[in-house]
């Protein structure tokens, strides 16, 4: 796709940043930075009169071009641009500018968090650059192709350390400061650079450098470096261990050097994302890399998955970037994927690709199923426009699409692929033509003209299946959520599994036929690695009836959320539904399964809408239904007093007493519950370890069960004798006290409680004006709260009553109000009252880098009312038939 350029928008093509040299002064107290920056340039091919950078929200207080002042400069607002109105020859030129910025209170640029220390809690600051917020923190010249190399200085104050993409080369102290110098960096993007100053310590460790030879890559070893607060080293040891063996096995799948001498991994209070893959300085939010003895297993997976994806990115986006952010797949696409596997390779008895289709896959499947969704390759031109594509098409389709092809050609030949691309691009920025170039001269033509269409085109094929006799008739067509129907197509890569034998098809027409045995069962998509729906026109719990206790994990999961999305799109029935999750909620021995039979109880639940008393008996059937989900693995789990040995089994038993123990109605485990709960909060940011004995039927695994008290005891905050306002202040007590995983699931469960005093206040505490939480922590209670019963119009008429302030606060740098509006969208299906709330909405000001997340949500709202009108009293019948 070409992309067409805003020439107001983008910079000069004739500029060329070679090198920078900047400085900052932090001042802690103030929140200045008084800084300089000197950039050399490359002036190609012609003369100009018109020199053009990035800069927003920065006093520029001198200009000089060659060591000559410029007076008139201009700063344009609208552009983001620092205008220098200059004559310049082609070749080589000089730009200096001192200027000042700001320590930002939004999360972008350079920017203030807290972390708590041993004199009480300390003011530091981190960095967030991407996508277009480096001309925050300096004027540069902002755009990903425009790679240079960076000597960084800063000062900071003696108690504090300074960490920058590089290692340092030289500290010299000087009136209460130290200027710290950091070595030259290679060629990089603007967006990668960071810096972080602030009152932390670390754990060290290194790895051996392999496969240097064929990269520009020096040195033996990389020094891996783990930071966290003062007297927490403990909570950094996971994660060093976990970084080692990540960029071992990253560095042996690419058979290529990590490129920099060192990676720093760092920990920010208020952070916006998960995490930023800065080169050679990785921040995370605290939640995704501090864990002790008592972190769930959960938590700790996903902490490794988390630094896998950052990991991979030092290759792909840091050391091979793309040109352009239309091309954002070969940076998040790949990153997504290569979490998967390295995971795996690390920790094999995890099995995290079973987790590839309710975790990944099926987030670009909802979203890729809208009328507003965009191809993965997408026309971008503004900061708004860029911003608004960091979602589940650039990441996890980008990603789906990549392990399709990977098992369409086979890893082998996928990671040779790789290889050749990071090699042969090191160090540069490559469209996505060399991408293509690659894949064609190492796995051949067919391969490219598989891969090409998936990146043009949105959407992706709904594949019927009809078995006639000895024939297996499939047809595609475009697969839309609101139940349109679409002629496209696209060269489908599938597997069809008959009994033990399979084939493999690329099924590129309309339709195809394919000779089967006449008596067999086939299953079109094994191994669920192909981005499709799958529809068999026989209905696929009776079609499939023989064969489901024998399909894998992921096919298990594939054939639920495939069901669902039919269901919900009108193609197949509510009862096929409940039906299947009936089937396969019995004996659950997966974990994902269980996420995905969560999610499809989830949606019903949606579906229904518990706001009126008079379906009082419908919510005790769904009740019933959650239970029937979670009761065999919790039965099962819980009969030893000591915890399961097995990884995958403390993730079963985490999930499953999480919902079990939000619904019993058992009395005495109730009690029990709220027993254990005073114990957790009690614990929660002290050295304390909390008892599971108060929880007699349970075993003692304070990992693992520590989180589903946190959320029963708030389901049940009104059982007898419960204090649910005393409950939900000892939950916000301990939340303040812990930014990590512990924290943050205290968030969670606050906005749980079901109490009218509570639900009065939550909004007010949580988002209002000194909220005691950073506002990247909102966004905990915001997808929790509008899911509950009084909780959704509540949200919704907080959002309206304050949106210019939420708007501020979240719509800067990785924009998180846009997850709030769709958060503050989602429980709503049913008319009149959707009619309503988009009534008001449209009242609003959207804000332009929101336009695409608000369009998106507004249509899955349809789809969910058109859902609510076809099968809500059919859902509330059969609940109400099978209930126990």
């Amino acid at each position: 796709m070409a992309t067409t350029e805003n020439t107001q928008m983008r910079l000069d093509k004739n500029v060329i940043p070679t090198k920078y040299k900047v400085f900052f002064d932090p001042n802690f107290e103030t929140f200045d930075i008084p800084g300089t920056v000197g950039i050399e340039i490359d002036v190609k091919e012609q003369a100009m009169e018109l020199l053009r950078l990035h800069a927003q929200e920065i006093t520029i207080n001198e200009v000089k071009i060659d060591n000559q002042s410029v007076d008139n400069y201009h700063l344009d607002a609208a552009v983001q641009m620092l205008l220098i109105p200059v004559k310049l020859s082609e070749g080589q030129h000089t730009v200096s500018i001192r200027f000042t910025t700001r320590m930002l209170t939004e999360l972008a640029g350079l920017y203030r968090t807290k972390v708590d220390t041993p004199d009480g809690r300390k003011m530091m600051m981190g960095s967030q650059m991407e996508s277009t917020d480096a001309r925050r923190a300096f004027p540069c010249f902002d755009e990903p192709a425009l790679k240079a190399r960076f000597d960084i200085q800063t000062t900071r104050p003696s108690d504090y350390v300074a960490i920058g993409n590089m290692p340092i080369e030289t500290e010299e102290e000087n009136d209460g400061k130290v200027l710290v110098t950091f070595q030259q960096s290679p060629p990089m993007s603007t967006y990668l650079v960071a810096l972080v100053v602030g009152p932390l310590e670390y754990v060290e460790g290194t790895i051996s450098k392999k496969y240097a030879e064929e990269s520009s890559s020096g040195g033996d070893l990389v020094t891996v470096r783990v930071y966290c607060p003062i007297g927490q080293k403990h909570k950094a040891e996971f994660a060093l261990e976990e970084s080692k063996a990540c960029l071992a096995a990253l560095q042996e799948a690419l058979k290529f050097a990590y490129p920099l001498p060192k990676v720093d991994m760092v920990p920010l209070d208020s952070f916006a994302a998960g995490a930023m893959e800065n080169y050679g300085l990785i921040t995370y939010r605290t939640s995704l890399l501090m864990t002790d003895a008592s972190t769930p297993s959960a938590v700790k997976e996903r902490v490794s998955v988390v630094i896998a994806h950052e990991l991979a990115h030092q290759w792909f986006g840091n050391s091979t970037t793309m040109v352009w952010w239309n091309d954002l797949f070969l940076n998040e696409g790949f990153a997504t994927l290569m979490e998967y596997y390295v995971v795996d390779v690390v920790h094999p008895e995890w099995d995290v690709w079973a987790h590839f289709d309710p975790s990944c896959m099926q987030g670009a499947l909802e979203l890729d199923a809208l009328k507003s969704t965009h191809s993965i390759r997408v026309e971008v031109n503004t900061a708004d426009d860029i911003e608004q594509i960091f979602d589940f098409i650039s990441y996890n389709k980008g990603g789906s699409v990549l392990r399709m092809l990977a098992t369409h050609l086979g890893w082998p030949k996928f990671l040779d692929v790789l290889h050749e691309y990071v090699k042969r691009y090191e160090y540069q920025a490559v469209p996505v033509e060399g991408l293509l170039g690659v894949l064609e001269e190492v796995a051949g033509k067919p391969a490219r003209d598989i891969f090409v269409p998936w990146l043009e085109k949105e959407g992706y094929p709904v594949i019927s299946v009809e078995h006639v006799g000895a024939t297996l008739k499939l047809r595609q067509s475009r697969f839309m959520a609101n139940g349109d129907t679409a002629s496209c197509t696209w060269p489908v890569p599938l597997t069809i599994r008959t009994g033990e034998t399979g084939m493999k098809i690329v099924l590129a027409t309309a339709e195809q036929t394919v000779d089967v045995p006449e008596d067999a069962v086939c299953l079109v998509n094994a191994g669920h690695t192909t981005m499709c729906r799958v529809l068999y026109t026989q209905g696929a719990s009776k079609y499939l009836a023989p064969i489901i206790k024998d399909l894998s994990v992921g096919e298990k999961c594939g054939l639920l959320n495939d069901t669902q999305a039919l269901c919900q799109a009108g193609a197949a029935s509510i009862t096929d539904l409940l039906d299947l999750i009936r089937l396969l909620s019995a004996g659950v021995e997966d974990y994902a399964l269980l996420i995905s039979l969560n999610g499809a109880v989830s949606a019903i639940g949606k579906l229904l809408l518990f706001d009126r008393q008079e379906e009082a008996d419908v919510r005790a059937a769904f009740d019933q239904l959650q239970t029937m989900v979670a009761r065999d693995t919790f039965e099962n789990l819980s009969q030893s007093p000591v915890a399961p040995e097995r990884h995958t089994d403390c993730q079963r038993l985490a999930l499953a007493a999480t919902t079990y123990l939000k619904v019993t109605k058992d009395a005495e485990l109730i009690e029990d519950v709220h027993k254990a709960f005073k114990n957790i909060v009690e614990c929660i940011g002290t050295d304390k370890t909390p008892s599971m004995e108060g929880l007699k039927r349970l075993p003692n695994d304070v990992a693992n069960l520590k989180v589903p008290v946190l959320y029963a005891a708030a389901a049940q905050a009104n059982a007898p004798g419960q204090n649910a306002e005393e409950i939900f202040n000892k939950l916000l007590d301990a939340a303040e006290k812990d930014p990590g995983a512990d924290g943050t699931a205290c968030l969670r469960a606050a906005a749980i409680i079901q109490d009218p005093a509570v639900l009065r206040s939550i909004c007010g505490t949580v988002f209002g004006e000194g909220s005691r939480f950073p506002v990247s922590n909102w966004l905990y209670v915001s997808r929790t709260l509008p899911h509950t019963v009084g909780g959704r119009h509540l949200f919704l008429e907080y959002v309206l009553d304050n949106w210019a302030r939420l708007t501020e606060l979240m719509g800067v740098g990785l924009n998180m109000f846009g997850d709030f509006l769709d958060d503050a969208m989602s429980a709503f299906s049913a008319a009149p009252e959707l009619d309503s709330v988009l009534e008001r909405l449209g009242k609003m000001t959207i804000p332009t880098n929101c336009t695409r997340p608000y369009e998106q949500a507004k249509e899955a709202a349809g789809i969910r009312r058109a859902w609510w009108e076809r099968d809500h009293t059919a859902a509330s019948e059969w609940l109400k038939q099978n209930a126990v």
